[in-house]
């Protein structure tokens, strides 16, 4: 897993996520509401692979539908 912090201006406060991999097995993804912890998987993407590389994307999405769990800093 990938732990994110998100600053901004606009932001009032730090915001914090960590993100996971498809094949992750993990105690602190396991807290998370079942439908909200896909919000928080990176998915495989061959169209981002770079010299030997795989590639993955992760959106994130600050609010509205869809919107990124985020963790209490």
């Amino acid at each position: 897993h990938i732990n994110c912090a998100i600053l901004g201006i606009g932001l009032t406060r730090r915001l914090v996520t960590t993100i996971f991999f498809s094949d992750a097995r993990d105690p602190v993804l396991d807290c998370v509401q079942q439908p909200l912890r896909q919000r928080l998987i990176a998915r495989r993407d061959s169209s981002l692979d770079a010299d030997g590389a795989l590639g993955y994307r992760f959106d994130l999405i600050l609010r509205g539908d869809g919107e990124t769990p985020f963790f209490v800093d």
